[in-house]
């Protein structure tokens, strides 16, 4: 991979540990306003939009808003007991600041979750911008695209870190070379990764910093 100038990371299973977070948050809302039976690995099925955009294609229209707004308010209580960073995460950040490398923050997930956590992580000076989800669907492609020409880049010069298969077709759409951080998900979801994204995929933290440092 050649040197970068701009790196763009994901924010669930890249930055924070907030996968249990998400889901929980979201299956709770669905178990009040739509039906208690709800599986909870069943949430999986439905990602790609934001958490608002899930609740609304789950939760019948009559008790959506109510849905939505539980969410929301259970999330931030949440945050406390199921919200970590990965541990090393915040020194790749300042490494990168330091060395006035451009940064950004590109997620499936909503602006308004997204500034929550990032406020209770302490880690929004960090962002230079951050580009959230679409209700409807993926849109990191699309969102890519849009970075780029917000802010002069070009894309040879830009990097992104995000942990899912998603994000490996994602990037390729966008035409963005990609690390892929594996350390969030078992084994064998790394070895796809792996075959998705040859070369570029790191197994901890620590491989992470190292594998930036090189392209530095």
């Amino acid at each position: 991979m050649k040197k970068k100038n701009i790196f763009v990371f994901d924010f669930d299973g890249t930055i924070a540990d907030s996968n249990e977070l998400e889901k929980a948050t979201m299956v709770e809302a669905i178990h009040r306003y739509h039906d208690e039976k709800f599986r909870p690995d069943d949430i999986f099925l439905f990602f790609g939009p934001t958490e608002e955009g899930i609740l609304r294609k789950i939760v019948k229209a009559d008790r959506r808003e109510e849905a939505v707004s539980f969410f929301y308010d259970y999330y931030e209580k949440r945050q406390d007991d199921l919200l970590r960073p990965f541990e090393g995460m915040e020194d790749i950040l300042r490494l990168l600041k330091e060395k006035e490398k451009r940064i950004f923050l590109l997620t499936g997930r909503s602006a308004k979750t997204l500034n929550m956590s990032l406020e209770r992580l302490g880690f929004a000076p960090y962002f230079e911008a951050c580009y959230t989800g679409s209700d409807e669907g993926i849109n990191k492609p699309l969102n890519m695209e849009r970075l780029i020409r917000e802010n002069g880049l070009r894309n040879e010069d830009v990097v992104y870190v995000g942990d899912s298969l998603d994000d490996t077709r994602s990037m390729k759409t966008a035409k963005v070379d990609l690390l892929s951080a594996g350390y969030s998900h078992s084994l064998d979801y790394q070895e796809e990764l792996r075959k998705n994204n040859p070369g570029n995929v790191v197994s901890s933290v620590f491989e992470l910093r190292t594998r930036i440092e090189e392209i530095l």
